[in-house]
């Protein structure tokens, strides 16, 4: 999409805006329109849920049901993250390979890797190793009761 036509589309979207606030019967967009409007916003967010929503003017409850009712929806919204990825591991491999002057940069690249990336195995793993001995102090008593199977220890079997 142009520029010239992004600007147009946008000043279109403000002057209804501007409409809805000042007449109360207010163009009721359809679920196309918002799905359409939701993942051009979801693209120049970057996959932000929150913004994409304000942008597109579309409650984040009906971004989410859509996603969970609508498989096309739910596979673009994947392709536009997994985009968003793209464009962070390169972002990472160029800042690694400019040297130390881009540490914060860097650093800042990785978090949002381990965050968004997880999936792709940008996560870190912790081991701890224990050693030593572990003690137990005090009395433990087991209680179990058994079931009697229809007998009283006192009467013998049970009568039937």
């Amino acid at each position: 999409m142009s520029r010239k036509r992004k600007a147009a589309k946008l000043a279109a979207k403000n002057a209804t805006k501007l409409e809805s606030l000042e007449h109360p019967t207010r163009r009721q967009t359809t679920m196309a329109e918002n799905k359409a409007l939701l993942l051009e916003a979801l693209r120049e967010s970057y996959g932000i849920v929150g913004p994409a929503c304000e942008a597109a003017d579309v409650a984040q409850s009906t971004y989410y049901n859509y996603l969970n009712s609508d498989p096309e929806f739910a596979e673009a919204v994947r392709l536009i993250n997994e985009r968003t990825l793209d464009k962070l591991e390169s972002s990472v491999v160029n800042i690694a390979l400019a040297g130390e002057q881009e540490k914060n940069r860097l650093s800042a690249a990785q978090f949002l890797l381990k965050t968004k990336g997880k999936q792709r195995g940008f996560t870190e793993k912790q081991e701890t190793e224990l050693s030593g001995e572990v003690g137990v102090s005090g009395r433990v008593e087991i209680v179990a009761q058994l079931p009697s199977n229809g007998r009283d220890k006192n009467t013998g079997p049970a009568s039937g």
